[in-house]
């Protein structure tokens, strides 16, 4: 998980999680083994993130069907997660290429944080997601956090419809991974934005941050 800095890559954070955890985690890992791209963080995440998921189902399919729903709940809640902060980071490039007056900015910027815990507790109260992201919308929130968080899931969407378009077979899937890989950066990213859905129905992908009328 260390991509080989440390001897070790089980940190003393994971000693408290359950075995659905663990395994999510060396699913994800082993996905990075497959390859990694140098430098580009949201792809080589999401990639890891699909191979996770879809590997779990399959795993916890034979296993435990109990858990199976545990661990499709969890991926729901952090797919609502992403789709809050993907719509704030949307809502703060638009402000920052506005070309306002930075004391202004600054203002406009902070009220988007509010916007995005308001729409977060909301989505608690109508139950599209959990209480499991309370710490971390109770710290003071700045892009850094949103940068972090955002990681991960990206281009989830995208690889998603790249699995479905190998038919869900992943060494098929792997090979067109591969080839994305090998693209120059922003050329590849093209490549996922075609592959991305044209929308995302449902729970959280549904909420907007603008500010009711």
């Amino acid at each position: 998980s260390t991509l080989g800095f440390f001897d070790d890559p089980v940190l003393n954070t994971m000693l408290h999680w359950d075995d659905v955890q663990l395994l999510a985690i060396i699913f994800h890992e082993l996905a990075h083994q497959l390859f990694y791209v140098k430098g580009d963080t949201p792809f080589n995440e999401s990639f890891a993130s699909v191979v996770e998921e879809e590997s779990m189902r399959r795993w916890l399919m034979q296993h435990s069907q109990e858990d199976l729903a545990g661990y499709e709940a969890r991926r729901e809640d952090q797919q609502c997660f992403s789709a809050l902060i993907s719509a704030a980071r949307d809502s703060l490039q638009s402000l920052y290429e506005s070309g306002g007056d930075p004391a202004a900015l600054r203002v406009e910027k902070m009220a988007v944080f509010d916007r995005l815990i308001q729409v977060y507790r909301q989505a608690v109260s109508d139950g599209a997601i959990s209480v499991a992201y309370e710490a971390w919308f109770g710290q003071s929130l700045n892009n850094a956090h949103l940068v972090a968080a955002g990681a991960y899931q990206i281009w989830v969407p995208a690889f998603r419809a790249m699995l479905a378009r190998a038919g869900g077979e992943l060494n098929s899937f792997y090979e067109m991974a591969e080839v994305l890989g090998r693209l120059p950066a922003e050329k590849r990213a093209q490549a996922l934005r075609k592959l991305e859905p044209a929308s995302a129905p449902g729970g959280c992908r549904a909420m907007q941050l603008q500010e009711r009328a």
